[in-house]
């Protein structure tokens, strides 16, 4: 699906059920809350179309 995907809806967030895109936004809370406004609390798919953002989180160090 993610060609098709990337052709409409590039830089968003989409939810897909049963193969069909139930729900779209620009944050992954909202995309979800959209969806599950649609179709109830049940398993659904919420996953960004592009190229995914990674933010590296270094971890604290321990100065003993």
């Amino acid at each position: 699906m993610l060609p098709e995907l990337r052709k409409k809806y590039e830089g968003k967030y989409v939810a897909i059920k049963d193969g069909d895109v139930i729900s779209v936004g620009t944050t992954k809370e909202e995309t979800a809350f959209k969806a599950y406004e649609k179709v109830g609390y049940s398993v659904i798919y919420v996953g960004y179309v592009g190229k995914e953002r990674y933010v590296r989180l270094p971890s604290p160090r321990v100065i003993r």
